[in-house]
């Protein structure tokens, strides 16, 4: 069973965040870097600047919980990629993580958006064009996990009502219109992505070898 929605917002959020981590782990080594070299001016110099100090650090301790937390929604995301094919079943088991993850990726969102706000009040930089862009993208990922959840309670039942219509044991029929109404349902069920290429043509075989 496909779900394109969970399979595009995944790996959507999972490319983005792995973008995000290495920018953080760069942000984390060029602040320690200043640091390093503040600390031996002052060391030589005798004169220290406690509030650019203060102001690495704090940058310092944000930035390793932002990799913190970007790390945690990578490895969800990952995870919740295989739920996109997975059985209903398989798919109830993992509503969890689903949920969990959907959750974290719009935390994440508003989190960025209210820092690029206060950014862009003190003072406009090019790269929060950027910026926004991967939050929307994070955003999107979220809703993604959100629709198909809502979605799956009807694409179940699709599926079962697939499961018994083409079953190998259904009763043939002569009648030419029986054969255009499953036609018409199989249609149905490949455009509302219920089941894959392979499946629809696997399932048309069946019904033509019925008739």
């Amino acid at each position: 069973m496909k779900r394109p929605l969970t399979s595009t917002g995944t790996i959507l959020c999972t490319v983005i965040f792995s973008i995000l981590i290495f920018g953080q782990i760069l942000s984390c080594i060029l602040l320690s870097v200043a640091s390093s070299v503040i600390s031996s001016e002052t060391s030589i110099g005798g004169n220290s600047d406690a509030a650019v100090v203060s102001l690495i650090s704090t940058l310092v301790i944000l930035s390793v919980v932002s990799l913190i937390i970007y790390i945690i929604c990578l490895v969800l995301n990952a995870c919740s990629i295989s739920a996109s094919s997975a059985t209903p079943k398989r798919y109830k088991n993992k509503k969890g993580l689903l949920i969990t993850t959907a959750v974290f990726n719009i935390l994440v969102f508003l989190f960025s958006l209210c820092v690029n706000i206060f950014q862009f009040v003190s003072y406009f930089n090019p790269f929060q064009i950027l910026s926004f862009v991967v939050e929307i993208g994070i955003l999107l990922g979220g809703i993604f996990l959100i629709v198909d959840l809502i979605k799956e309670k009807q694409r179940v039942e699709d599926y079962q009502e697939e499961q018994v219509s083409f079953s190998p044991q259904a009763p043939a029929s002569n009648e030419i219109d029986s054969i255009t109404a499953e036609l018409n349902k199989l249609n149905r069920l490949k455009e509302n992505g219920v089941i894959s290429d392979a499946e629809y043509e696997q399932l048309k075989h069946k019904i033509l070898l019925k008739y």
